[in-house]
């Protein structure tokens, strides 16, 4: 059975080359075909290669941190000239600007250009808690001396209850923590029981 395979795949190859000789213009039509395939998609290449550069050499305004910004910190923003390339669309708009009073959602690194997600109108334990997240008072025992926007860990007589968490409010001896949903029944227990204790991450 291999030898009549081999045998009826050798004579579909003769027949073919027969025919090709016979007819070249069949092998010509190929490689024009296939010639003008790799010259459209080149051509497509170099026509996004000449938008993007164009896009560099567009600038436009935009609000970018002049200095590192916590969680909860008030805002320390200019306006600075850059590509369009590089501006993201929910880029805050020079022209609006943001809020009295707006605070830093999350954290912003200096020189990082600002967008509506980096930026809450007030300083409310629930405008500062990720999406996700809840938010849970807690008493420490000893106090940590956490602050507002400061990244902890949550542990409780050797345990860590939560990997991370956000402190998002303080009063009096209360702490408001940001924690992942999953962790947050955990953390009130701990505190009645004066075992609760945050980790200050660096």
């Amino acid at each position: 059975m291999p030898s009549v395979r081999f045998h009826h795949l050798r004579s579909s190859q003769v027949r073919a080359r027969r025919v090709l000789v016979r007819h070249p213009w069949i092998q010509w039509s190929f490689v024009l075909a296939v010639a003008t395939v790799v010259a459209s998609s080149v051509q497509q290449r170099l026509v996004a290669v000449d938008v993007t550069r164009q896009s560099w050499g567009v600038t436009a305004p935009v609000l970018v941190a002049t200095e590192q910004i916590e969680v909860g910190r008030p805002l320390r923003l200019e306006v600075r000239e850059l590509p369009i390339a590089l501006v993201p669309p929910a880029a805050v708009d020079p022209a609006i600007g943001v809020s009295d009073g707006a605070v830093a959602r999350q954290r912003i690194g200096v020189g990082e250009i600002v967008t509506a997600l980096d930026v809450v109108a007030d300083r409310g334990p629930q405008a500062l808690t990720p999406v996700g997240w809840l938010a849970v008072p807690v008493v420490e025992s000893p106090p940590s001396g956490a602050e507002l926007g400061d990244r902890v860990r949550v542990a409780s007589d050797g345990f860590v209850l939560s990997a991370t968490a956000l402190v998002v409010g303080r009063f009096d001896n209360v702490t408001m923590l940001a924690v992942p949903a999953a962790d947050a029944p955990l953390l009130p227990a701990a505190a009645i029981a004066g075992s609760l204790t945050l980790l200050l991450e660096p």
